[in-house]
């Protein structure tokens, strides 16, 4: 069992640097929001980033019907 918290806790660890140094525009735009998360789930393992990041570029790039 402690293998396994170790392995959470790193896996949740933040990366207190780079949060201090790349805080999430006030009022962001999609766009702006976008661009953070892509940051942050490259230097952070702080939560899931990645899944956030791609709910976020759904609604950015709505999947569309074909067309005939």
């Amino acid at each position: 069992m402690i293998g396994q918290q170790k392995i959470s806790n790193e896996v949740n660890k933040i990366n207190k640097e780079w949060h201090l140094k790349n805080k999430m525009p006030k009022n962001a735009t999609l766009k702006q929001k976008i661009k953070w998360h892509e940051g942050h789930a490259k230097n952070c393992n702080c939560r899931d980033s990645k899944t956030h990041l791609l709910k976020l570029k759904a609604i950015n790039y709505p999947a569309t019907e074909p067309t005939e």
